[in-house]
């Protein structure tokens, strides 16, 4: 992980990768031949970047990265990788010294690839937060959000298609 943070200057980025050395070989990593316990490999990259001044902060971050199952899961076949990616945008706007409001925008996507078929969710949200500082260590926050989603499934593939719009 290497980054540009420094309280001092009025801009910081974030670069990152994690490969978390997973084995993938049929077996490995099934305790006992259970099917409950996978063989999973894990990596990804993110790079993320952040301006502020007086009253403003600015945060934009991307996250690309690949999951691949060789022992299965309850929810994912032997041989399925899962690609994600996800990039937010918030901007914070300080209101006097124990106030803020932000707003926050997502926008995510996974796909799970077995064999010939692909499944997976995309979707958005926004969110609208008022943040009050009440003592030196706790803080009230009144959220508001507004997500948007929607499954991913085979062409011609029997089942519910769902597509979640709520305010929360």
């Amino acid at each position: 992980d290497l980054s540009g943070e420094n309280p001092d200057r009025n801009w910081g980025w974030r670069l990152g990768y994690a490969d978390l050395g997973g084995d993938t070989t049929a077996g490995v990593g099934v305790v006992g031949g259970s099917p409950l316990t996978p063989s999973i490999d894990t990596d990804f990259f993110q790079l993320g970047f952040w301006w502020k001044n007086e009253n403003f902060k600015v945060v934009v971050e991307f996250l690309d990265g690949t999951t691949e199952y060789a022992g299965g899961t309850p929810t994912a076949a032997a041989g399925t990788e899962a690609d994600i990616n996800t990039w937010y945008i918030l901007v914070n706007y300080k209101m006097n010294e124990d106030s803020s409001i932000t707003l926050r925008y997502d926008d995510w996507e996974a796909e799970a690839n077995t064999v010939g078929a692909t499944t997976g969710f995309e979707g958005d949200s926004f969110t609208l937060a008022w943040n009050r500082k009440v003592s030196e260590t706790s803080m009230f926050q009144f959220e508001w959000l507004s997500p948007d989603s929607d499954m991913i499934l085979p062409p011609g593939a029997a089942g519910v298609d769902t597509d979640t719009d709520d305010d929360l």
